[in-house]
This record gives C-alpha cells, sequence and structure tokens, in this order.
C-alpha cells in the first residue's frame, strides 16, 4: 500500500509540472574598459589639464570685454547700444565658468600636491563670477552690463593662476600658452561625463 502512494504522489507532482529546476548560471559581471580611478596626475599630465581647464574661460572672457568694448564709445557719447551681442557673451562666459568648476571637482583625477591649495583659489574664483556674469546674460540694457561690479579678488586668488603656471613650469603668457587650448574644455567635460556613465555601471 505505501509503495503505491508514493508512486501515486509522483505521478501528480509530475502532471503537475513541478520538475526539478535547472542550476541557473550566475551571469558575469562587467569588466570595466576604463581605470576605476583616482588617478593621480603627473605635473606633466597636470599641466596639460591646467590649461585644458583655464584657457577656453579666458577666450570667453575676452570675447566678452570685446564685445562690451565695441559699444563703448557709442555709450560714453551718450547713445544705447544693442547689448545683445554683449548678453550673448556674458552668458558664454558663465556657461564656461560652471564647466570649470565641475571638472576641477571631477574626483577621478588627484592633482600634484604642489598646487592643490592654489587650485582652490582658482576655483573660488570662478565662483565668485558665476553671479554677475549671469546677471550680464539677462540685463536688457547696455548701461546696465557696462556699470556691473565684479567681486574683488582676494590676493591669494590674484596670484594663485601664476603659481600654478609656476609650480607647472608653465608659460607665464596666458595667451601664448593657450594656442590650441581655447575650445579644450568643451572635450574635456564630455570626456568627465561619458566616464561617469560607464563607472555608473560598477557602483555597489
Amino acid at each position: 500500500m505505501r509503495k503505491t502512494i508514493v508512486i501515486a504522489v509522483v505521478s501528480v507532482l509530475t502532471l503537475a509540472g513541478c520538475t526539478a529546476t535547472p542550476a541557473v548560471e550566475p551571469t558575469p559581471s562587467p569588466t570595466p574598459t576604463i581605470e576605476l580611478g583616482p588617478i593621480a596626475l603627473s605635473d606633466e599630465e597636470a599641466a596639460t589639464r591646467y590649461l585644458q581647464i583655464v584657457c577656453q574661460g579666458n577666450a570667453a572672457q575676452n570675447v566678452f570685454f570685446d564685445a562690451v568694448k565695441a559699444g563703448e564709445d557709442e555709450f560714453l557719447r551718450g547713445g544705447d547700444p544693442d547689448p545683445a551681442t554683449a548678453k550673448a557673451a556674458a552668458a558664454e562666459w558663465m556657461r564656461v565658468s560652471r564647466l570649470q568648476v565641475e571638472v576641477l571637482d571631477d574626483s577621478y583625477f588627484t592633482w600634484p600636491e604642489i598646487v592643490g591649495e592654489q587650485l582652490v583659489y582658482v576655483r573660488s574664483s570662478f565662483i565668485a563670477l558665476i553671479s554677475p556674469i549671469g546677471s550680464m546674460a539677462n540685463d536688457k540694457r547696455f548701461e546696465d552690463i557696462y556699470y556691473t561690479q565684479f567681486p574683488e579678488r582676494t590676493s591669494e586668488q590674484s596670484s594663485a593662476a601664476q603659481e600654478i603656471r609656476y609650480q607647472l613650469k608653465l608659460d607665464a603668457d596666458t595667451v601664448k600658452s593657450c594656442v590650441d587650448y581655447e575650445a579644450a574644455l568643451d572635450d574635456l567635460h564630455t570626456e568627465m561625463t561619458e566616464r561617469n556613465v560607464e563607472l555608473a555601471k560598477f557602483e555597489d
């Protein structure tokens, strides 16, 4: 009788589809295609990266002041220059300043200790500019742009950029040393964004 009951139970389970489940092979973890970081920059790498960060900002600033200068004579003679060009230049300068801060804050890279403190002052200078140039980008009159007050820089902020250039053996001439780097920041920021997306795949 017991043997008959066991056979009957097995038959019922088989008909109900209760068969043994095959073992599932674990999905292999993706292999990183880039170093997980942080990456320590050599002095030479830091020098190149510094130019990639600052030169586009210098160019955007020069375009803005050239736009203001172009309308200055008319304004000082009592005219009312069209502020459109200066507003657009201010908007671009603000955009670039924000990118500079974001790239400086990229923890994937660590900078040489000899410039670490000075980079803090450079970053604070970028931050301080964002508000006034943002206001100019939205001003409706050339007069408002012309009389905008920029924040005073501390002595540390004023000397930081040249101190970094000295420590990293970069040319003190901010024009000559920036040749070929005038648009490098956009590429650097895109690279950072794409890398962060890739690295996010390997986070716990």
